[in-house]
């Protein structure tokens, strides 16, 4: 029988909000600005000083330019030929450097490196952290 290569590709993940909000914002403008003459200043759809709040594994972030997640957060999607287990979770997370981890699928991650650690060295890092586990001939996800 032949072994099964255990691999783990790796693309930086785009921020989705970091493209659409100035596209919502014009579009919010357009129709603030259709509609001006019909509305009081109270009824305006947004206030001049709004900003837009989202929910991160850190707590509520403000939704400016300079805050969002792909600015705050060196995010890295993982691709794997391998199940990510309850076990290869616990281990990705004890990876120095690994400051969010999000189980997408059992084969998708997606991975937040601090911004003082190197992520070339955090990838390899899970990369061999895994590998041990899956070659060790101990099974600790049937335990």
């Amino acid at each position: 029988m032949t072994e099964k290569k255990q691999l783990i590709g790796w693309e930086r993940w785009r921020d989705p909000i970091d493209r659409t909000r100035l596209d919502f914002k014009n579009r919010l403008s357009d129709f603030d600005s259709k509609y001006d003459d019909e509305l009081d200043e109270d009824d305006k759809l947004l206030p001049e000083d709004h900003i837009p709040i989202i929910m991160t594994p850190v707590g509520l972030m403000p939704l400016r330019e300079d805050m969002t997640p792909g600015k705050t957060f060196n995010f890295w999607i993982g691709h794997t030929t391998f199940r990510i287990t309850q076990y290869i979770r616990d281990i990705i997370e004890g990876v120095d450097g690994v400051e969010v981890l999000d189980i997408c699928t059992p084969y998708r991650m997606r991975v937040g490196i601090g911004k003082m650690f190197k992520a070339e060295n955090v990838r390899t890092d899970i990369g061999e952290a895994i590998y041990t586990h899956l070659h060790s001939g101990f099974d600790k996800d049937i335990v």
